[in-house]
């Protein structure tokens, strides 16, 4: 069987993909083979360049890294939380791939985690305000117009569901206490038919913790004057020179963007899709897809002109010059 995990982003792929490369040999003695791609030394972990392959119309590479899987092993695990987004864009490519995959009577099966969409948004957002690739100067609330429509996940995953058929595609919720065992890893492995969590090591993978929405804000206004070079030296700097509750969001509580009415009024947007997807892929009758209650109490940070002052005079007494510019 070859089981990909299409992501999505922001919902643990990373850490997925650092367990399943730390336990290659394990993995491989339970008849699992997850491929290592040597001439990709960056993404060595996961499987990104497979597709941008196939967004770029080659299926002959990453059909043969399947191939070379399964002389190894019966089953191989693909990762790559891009697949997901390019399937509206390249279904016909991706059918073509999965035809060579099937050779030799092979199944498929596509897993994929689903955050709750107020705060997959709130998480892409940041992530992309901060990211040197991106550098992003819009609001939240211009990133959200843009972004609503691709935050339909029934959509979304109709082209998934007609490339790899009925009961082929394993929809999970990203959320803990929906988790086999609370546990991240534990819920992948049983969603691939491998159950025994207890034999594989989590290894220490890079932190990857967001930062506070008030740093994220002063990021915003100043990326205009930072090149991708000057942005991870930036954050390097600023990671460095302040106190962890000045960069990063304080562990175990979470702030919003969005209040507790505006909240309940994104998510109603969603709720039949959402409920077609808990019926149809979870077999749920209550039609209930996220478990999480919504906020009842305002977590909006104070974004004021005077705490992004506040947060630049903290910089500069660290030597860390920024000027605000004017964005979004």
């Amino acid at each position: 069987m070859l089981y990909i995990h299409i992501g999505l982003h922001k919902t643990g792929s990373t850490f997925l993909q650092f367990c399943l490369d730390a336990n290659r040999r394990r993995l491989a003695r339970h008849g699992y083979v997850y491929p290592y791609i040597a001439d990709d030394r960056y993404y060595r972990f996961q499987h990104v360049v497979l597709a941008r392959a196939i967004a770029a119309g080659d299926i002959e590479f990453p059909a043969q890294i399947v191939r070379d899987g399964f002389a190894a092993a019966g089953n191989v695990i693909l990762s790559a939380e891009r697949l997901a987004p390019i399937s509206a864009r390249h279904e016909n490519t991706l059918a073509r791939w999965l035809d060579l995959c099937r050779q030799g009577g092979r199944g498929v099966k596509a897993i994929v985690y689903l955050r709750r969409q107020d705060l997959y948004a709130q998480s892409l957002y940041r992530h992309a305000v901060r990211a040197p690739e991106t550098r992003l100067t819009l609001t939240f609330q211009d990133f959200l117009a843009q972004r609503r429509p691709r935050l339909d996940y029934w959509t979304m995953l109709q082209p998934w569901y007609r490339l790899v058929g009925p009961g082929n595609l394993v929809v999970r919720p990203y959320e803990p206490g929906q988790w086999q065992g609370n546990d991240l890893l534990a819920d992948f492995l049983h969603a691939i038919g491998l159950a025994d969590a207890k034999r594989l090591k989590v290894p220490r993978s890079p932190a990857n913790r967001s930062y506070n929405a008030r740093m994220v804000e002063l990021l915003r206004l100043t990326n205009p004057s930072r090149d991708k070079a000057a942005q991870q030296r930036f954050l390097k700097l600023v990671e460095t020179a302040l106190p962890e509750d000045w960069v990063f969001e304080t562990r175990g509580e979470r702030s919003s963007y969005l209040s507790p009415e505006e909240q309940r009024s994104f998510m109603a947007a969603y709720e039949k899709t959402n409920a077609l997807i808990a019926s149809h892929w979870l077999g749920r009758a209550d039609g209930i897809l996220f478990r999480e209650p919504l906020d009842e109490v305002d977590r909006r940070p104070d974004l004021s002109a005077g705490a992004i002052r506040a947060l630049q005079d903290r910089l500069a007494r660290s030597s860390i010059d920024v000027q605000l510019a004017h964005a979004g």
